[in-house]
């Protein structure tokens, strides 16, 4: 089972720096690599679909609701579900009327009108097009838009209708014509772009890449870029982003990286990772005009803050904390904004107010969600697999729909899968796994914890795609035993309250081991090519030959089980020898080596591992391009 899911940063930035890897974070994809993964989507046949009756449960697995989208007169939802399903409910019965198996990642769902919808497959690198009819789903088609197709966007005013699918693996939007069904044009946009929103007055585009973290607004009558947006002090982890009525405004919350070493003390004081909503001027602005509100409280983290929406009203802004599984509001038009650093905490006068400021705790995994009206939402909520109706007035469940099975008897690999994703497995729940290792991939950020057997040289956080398999552990390669690592990971860098038990250690690694990329393939190893593709071809002989990188990246995880200097020692680093990481996964990261010097593949190859400065040779301009087209395939 693949799981697609975002957020977390305790077992994380222990977990977590506890992975053994090299490269951590992946140069954009080159033109050439959009169209073979294009190539390969095509030839890899339809998505195989099925549909099942409303009272017929998919046999097998956790449905993992993530996005959810309401029909116009807000009487049904559709609910991506990333164990591979798109479910169908109605919320005037309480029930689930129909179900569809789809292979893929379902990641995120919206509708056309009352009887078309659209949904992303991470996985599969495509958007899906289904038909709602007399309450069923049904399978229509199918198109290839590149690697990992992420947040989804459609504009149904416009003709033809748009769709806007942002491309992680490929940093760049596909533009889909939705009548003729096919790419018209692609935007770029950088850093892993998931998340995209158009502006209720359909002049602007906005795009939320995650590392960096930034947002791209764009011209939509003319497509151009017409603003960017840093967010300030280190962002990280933006979740799904609103439109503030009257200002124009764009509302995302983050995760921000306070860069100071991860101990008890800092995390206490929010000095490792503080949640904030972020407000940005549209489309342009100074980042002195960019304004932040925190959402902690001291003692009370607001874990993993993910999506953002406003009340019909405008009366309330509304964000899902995944991590400490609540709902946060905060009254719109009385907030104290900041520019620049608002401080550590919510603001003082806020605590305590419940006019102003309020938490609903849910339990389980609160994701997306979407207000019914002024007093009442439906929230996707991730773990409990339901989607849930809340009485924000009286801050309760007041119904709650089932769009899975959820066992008494969990499997292992689940009860490690809700440790992963839950904050309050650390010190005053202000982060969980999630928050530094994003669905079990790496948020690209350095955090300096004592994975390294000390503090004052932070480490790039590393993927966990593949990590049980690929020991040993930390960047040092010192830790031999996963489940070790797990137990420090909470103690140490989590800083967790209570103690591990062998139990959660034990569980932990049984949901390690359910780690993949969505679009993995198997071992790259044995994996063909094209015969057209001689760049890639040259590119594999190359790594095993003239670049000599199998000497170190070995087998079909490409490790070793060895450390090596290799010249890159940081200045507080105590030791000098380094683990090869696996190289699986690379198109899907965008910082490189253990102190993310590189913000490519290409700059670590080029400059500080380049092959003749570790044990290869110096490869040509031509030679350097064909490795690279290699290792982006992995």
């Amino acid at each position: 089972m693949r799981w697609m899911i975002y957020s977390s940063a305790g077992v994380a930035v222990g977990l977590l720096l506890t992975m053994a890897f090299w490269f951590c974070t992946s140069s954009s994809f080159c033109d050439s690599v959009v169209q073979a993964a294009e190539e390969n989507l095509t030839s890899a046949g339809a998505a195989h679909p099925e549909t099942k009756n409303s009272t017929t449960d998919r046999e097998g697995g956790y449905r993992n609701p993530r996005s959810l989208a309401l029909s116009a007169d807000k009487r049904l939802g559709l609910v991506a579900n990333t164990g591979g399903s798109v479910a169908l409910v109605d919320f005037s019965i309480g029930q689930k009327l129909s179900e569809i198996s789809l292979v893929g990642v379902p990641w995120d769902i919206q509708w056309l009108n009352d009887q078309k919808a659209y949904v992303t497959l991470r996985g599969k690198g495509q958007v899906v097009e289904l038909g709602v009819v007399g309450g069923k789903l049904e399978f229509l088609r199918q198109l290839p838009v590149g690697l990992e197709p992420c947040g989804l966007a459609i504009d149904g005013q416009a003709r033809p209708p748009l769709a806007y699918v942002a491309v992680s693996g490929g940093d760049d939007v596909a533009v889909v014509d939705l009548d003729s069904f096919e790419v018209l044009q692609r935007l770029p946009a950088g850093g892993l772009p998931q998340q995209v929103i158009i502006s209720p007055d359909r002049k602007w585009l906005a795009v939320a890449a995650q590392v960096p973290a930034r947002v791209t607004v764009f011209d939509l009558a003319t497509l151009k870029v017409a603003g960017e947006h840093k967010v300030y002090t280190d962002g990280f982890n933006l979740g799904p982003m609103a439109f503030e009525p009257e200002t124009g405004s764009l509302l995302v919350s983050c995760a921000i990286n306070r860069g100071f070493p991860v101990n008890f003390s800092n995390i206490e004081r929010g000095w490792v990772i503080d949640n904030r909503l972020v407000r940005m001027p549209i489309p342009q602005g100074e980042l002195g005009e960019q304004e932040q509100l925190g959402l902690d409280e001291f003692q009370k983290g607001v874990g993993d803050a993910y999506a953002t929406r406003v009340s019909p009203n405008g009366e309330w802004i509304a964000i899902t904390a995944s991590g400490s599984h609540e709902i946060i509001l905060v009254k719109r038009k009385e907030l104290p904004w900041m520019p620049g650093d608002p401080g550590d905490f919510v603001r003082p006068e806020l605590i305590g107010d419940k006019t102003r400021y309020r938490r609903i705790s849910l339990a389980g995994r609160p994701l997306d969600f979407e207000f019914l009206d002024d007093r009442r939402m439906a929230v996707a909520n991730g773990l409990k697999e339901a989607v849930e109706i809340v009485d924000l007035e009286h801050g309760k469940i007041e119904q709650s729909i089932a769009v899975g099975t959820n066992p008494h008897e969990k499997s292992l690999a689940r009860q490690g899968e809700e440790i992963f994703f839950d904050a309050k497995h650390s010190l005053h729940q202000w982060f969980s796994c999630h928050s530094c290792h994003p669905d079990g991939h790496t948020a690209g950020q350095l955090f300096d914890t004592q994975n390294d057997r000390g503090y004052g040289a932070a480490k790039l956080t590393p993927t966990l795609y593949h990590v049980a398999e690929t020991g040993p552990w930390t960047w040092h390669g010192w830790q031999r035993d996963l489940e070790n690592a797990m137990k420090r990971s909470i103690e140490e860098t989590m800083q967790s309250e209570k103690s591990s038990t062998q139990e959660q250690q034990k569980a932990l690694v049984a949901y390690l081991e359910t780690l993949r990329p969505a679009s993995w393939q198997g071992n790259p190893l044995e994996r063909s090519q094209p015969q057209d593709d001689p760049d890639w071809h040259a590119g594999k002989a190359i790594f095993f030959g003239k670049g000599a990188c199998d000497n170190c990246h070995q087998g079909p995880q490409m490790v070793h089980d060895d450390t090596f200097e290799i010249g890159l020692k940081s200045r507080n680093d105590s030791d000098f020898r380094f683990n090869p990481p696996s190289l699986l996964g690379l198109n899907l990261r965008r910082r490189f080596l253990h102190d993310g010097r590189s913000r490519s593949l290409r700059d670590a190859l080029e400059k500080y591992h380049a092959p003749e400065k570790v044990v290869g040779e110096k490869l040509s301009p031509e030679e350097l391009q064909q490795l690279l087209r290699y290792l982006e395939s992995l």
